[in-house]
């Protein structure tokens, strides 16, 4: 039995009922305003005065409450201006670092794994940062270099994250490296894997040429 699709939408009519359409709604609201008066001169012994002016008191009431509906549902809902600039810089912060970190090329676990294709090379990184101890292979001078551990969302677990350099005679990895012993950063990084730096098998270890905190 062959089975034939078509693209054409399937038309569904909603019927809504009479008391949730606005029309229904408006005659709801309506009716307690209406009947009222013709009570109070039908049905009570009140004299002509009483009933007039109950009849008003009953018409004012109904057009404040009117007005009322009216200015509530004309005002929009407003946030706080701090409240809309924490909302916003939130949703722009989680936004672009996670598109930044797209486009590495190559990303950090590339560079994890893949280590050797990418020795003489220079390459632009998002990353975050945090300060580490950690020396090794063409990098072991610690009066030289400060210790930097990398990682993107591309890094699955602490052993695809790298490691990366930077050189102690500039003052502003210095006052960087102050900072990220209290916590990580987010960085642009331009980075390098120097031939003269790179160890048979060893794991990816970045000479970090220039840096730029992303905020």
């Amino acid at each position: 039995m062959e089975i034939k699709s078509t693209d054409q939408p399937i038309k569904v009519e909603v019927v809504r009922k009479w008391y949730k359409t606005w029309w229904g709604i408006l005659g709801i609201i309506l009716v307690p305003y209406i009947l009222l008066p013709l009570i109070f001169w039908k049905y009570t012994n009140w004299s002509k005065g009483w009933k007039i002016a109950s009849s008003a008191l009953v018409m004012l009431f109904f057009i404040f409450l009117l007005a009322g509906l009216s200015s509530e549902s004309s005002q929009p809902t407003q946030n706080s201006p701090d409240t809309q600039t924490a909302q916003q810089e939130s949703s722009t912060s989680t936004i672009s670092q996670k598109d930044l970190m797209k486009q590495n090329s190559p990303n950090v676990k590339q560079l994890a794994t893949l280590t050797a294709d990418y020795v003489g090379k220079s390459f632009t990184l998002y990353v975050n940062v945090e300060s580490t101890n950690y020396y090794n292979y063409g990098f072991r001078d610690e009066n030289k270099y400060y210790s930097v551990r990398l990682w993107d969302d591309s890094a699955e677990d602490v052993f695809d994250r790298v490691y990366g350099y930077l050189d102690k005679s500039k003052p502003e990895n210095r006052s960087l490296v102050n900072r990220l012993l209290n916590e990580p950063a987010f960085l642009k990084l331009n980075a390098s894997i120097p031939v003269e730096k790179y160890e048979q098998s060893s794991n990816a270890f970045l000479q970090i040429d220039s840096w730029e905190e992303v905020k």
